[in-house]
This record gives structure tokens, C-alpha cells and sequence, in this order.
């Protein structure tokens, strides 16, 4: 029997240990997957560079994979991807137009990106298409499937960098220790550019930027806006906390914003709430001149002698 229990303990005990492991294993792969998912060079007009990316089927089957490349912008302040045909699609050519893949090979395929001499400097975005075709069901019909590699292309010459902290947005009211904020960048240049913004809590009414909190990145097109969103954590304590957003603009001067939070966590409404009670209630126990309650005398009837 001792030898059961301390087999069961030590059962439970991997099953503790591991259970973590297996919560934060990464997924398996499935499909088609390529590699870098994104690339940034940079290029003078009239100039010719190489490239490759990295494809895997990590499906059962083999896998005829073909080789397109499209542009690409985004659609809205959350960067939806749309994809068309512009001339600088045509810039880029693969050393082979498609290639088959066993099944979890994974193989490299090449490619140039000619710039012609005539080329408009700024940001140019190009989609490295990698797709396949699958028979969906037993009358022929094919769906496609398709990955992208995306080329977030500089041609070099007269290049503006200038941006915009549009907007800081954030929970003026909040029951728990973390802030949904968000910030609006715009980009009024002509190229892409990878933009920072901290934010810094600062308990009120003490002034300055306060103890730096966290970041947010991501990359902004031209002539677009990009919304960036985080969790900025609050300390413990309830009170008045100043949260500021610092850009640091890529043409220099850095930007600020500020919004101001009231931190009310539950505990401590209900703290409050205890806390008056207790004063009313002592209040009323304790009041040296409240009235005193005059007991009723009991009312006698003469007796007949």
C-alpha cells in the first residue's frame, strides 16, 4: 500500500511538473510555411539585389508549389492586407517559376529584385506569393492556398521621414491593475519606418514623466495611419495616476501625450464602504449627547381594601 501511494505522489507530481510544459508547447506546423515571413533592403535606382526565401510543406502529400508576386497595401487603421498589381510587382523575378516539395521538405528558392534607374524614391511593398493547389472533393474542384513573404522595399534618393502623434487613448476609470491604451500614428513622409511609443505612470499629482511601464512597435506606411495597442500595468495601490505616451519620431523631436486614471479596485470600495459603516455605526454607539430613551413606567391600579 506504501508503494501504491508514493507511486500516485510521484504520478501527480510529473503531472503538476508537466502540465506547463505542455500548456506553452508551440503548435505543429501544418500546410505550407515560408521564411522570412518579412524583409526590409534597401536599394538605389537602376540597382539589382538577391534574395531568398525558405519554403517547407509540412503536409503528407507532395506539393507543387508556384511562385507570383503582387503589391500590397493595408486597409484601415488595423493594417488589413490588400493585395494588387502595380508596376513594382514586375521588379522582382524567381531563379525558378515553382518547385515540388516531398512531403516535410523544405527547399530554398531564389530571387532578384531589379530596380529600374527611373524609379520614384520611397516605400515600395511587394507580396512574395507561395501557393498550391489542392483537390477539394471528387469533381476536379481546386482550392488554392497561399502564404506570403512580404518585401517592404526603400528605393533610395529623396527620402521624407515625418510623422504625426495623432491620438493616446486610455481607461479614465479602471477596477483592475492594467489600462487598455492605444495610440494613432500617422506617417505624412514617403517611406516606411519603425515607430517606438513608451508609456510612463506617475502617480498625481507629482510631476514628470513618471517610471517607465512598457512599449509598443510596429511598422507605419506611408500616407497611412496605424492604431498601436497595449496593457499598461497600474501599481497596487488605488489613487490618480498620469500615464503618458513618448514617440519618438524617426525625424527627431520626440512627442508626448498624456491621459489621467482613477484607479479603483474593488477591494478598496469595498474597504470604503466597511470604513463608513464602522464610523456611523460608532458614530451612533459612542454620541455623548444623543437622546436617552426613558423607559416606560408601569401604570398601577389601587387595590380595594
Amino acid at each position: 500500500m506504501k508503494r501504491r501511494g508514493l507511486w500516485a505522489a510521484a504520478i501527480c507530481l510529473a503531472l503538476v511538473l508537466l502540465t506547463p510544459l505542455l500548456a506553452h508547447a508551440a503548435p505543429t506546423p501544418n500546410g505550407l510555411q515560408v521564411r522570412p515571413v518579412r524583409a526590409y533592403p534597401t536599394q538605389d535606382p537602376g540597382s539589382t539585389t538577391n534574395g531568398s526565401l525558405t519554403v517547407t510543406n509540412y503536409t503528407d502529400e507532395p506539393q507543387r508549389v508556384l511562385f507570383t508576386t503582387e503589391t500590397f497595401q493595408t486597409n484601415g487603421e488595423d493594417y488589413s492586407y490588400k493585395f494588387g498589381s502595380e508596376e513594382a510587382a514586375k521588379w522582382v523575378k524567381f531563379a525558378e517559376p515553382d518547385m515540388t516539395l516531398a512531403p516535410k521538405e523544405s527547399r530554398v528558392s531564389n530571387y532578384t529584385i531589379a530596380v529600374p534607374a527611373n524609379a520614384t524614391p520611397g516605400g515600395k511593398y511587394i507580396a512574395l506569393i507561395s501557393s498550391v493547389s489542392t483537390a477539394k472533393n471528387d469533381q476536379a474542384i481546386n482550392e488554392v492556398r497561399r502564404v506570403a513573404s512580404l518585401v517592404y522595399l526603400q528605393v533610395n534618393g529623396a527620402i521624407t521621414k515625418t510623422s504625426q502623434l495623432v491620438s493616446f487613448d486610455a481607461n479614465n476609470l479602471a477596477a483592475k491593475p492594467s489600462v487598455n491604451a492605444a495610440v494613432r500614428i500617422n506617417n505624412s513622409g514617403n517611406t516606411h519606418f519603425q515607430s517606438r511609443v513608451g508609456f510612463y505612470v506617475n502617480r498625481w499629482p507629482f510631476r514628470g514623466n513618471g517610471t517607465y511601464n512598457t512599449q509598443v512597435e510596429g511598422f507605419i506606411l506611408p500616407g497611412t495611419i496605424r492604431q498601436l495597442t497595449t496593457e499598461v500595468k497600474l501599481p497596487q495601490s488605488p489613487g490618480i495616476y498620469r500615464i503618458t505616451a513618448e514617440y519618438a519620431a524617426p525625424e527627431g523631436p520626440v512627442k508626448r501625450l498624456t491621459q489621467t486614471v482613477i484607479y479603483i479596485p474593488m477591494w478598496s470600495v469595498i474597504a470604503v464602504v466597511l470604513l463608513l459603516c464602522g464610523l456611523i455605526w460608532a458614530t451612533i454607539r459612542f454620541w455623548p449627547n444623543r437622546p436617552k430613551l426613558r423607559k416606560k413606567s408601569k401604570k398601577t391600579t389601587p387595590t380595594e381594601e
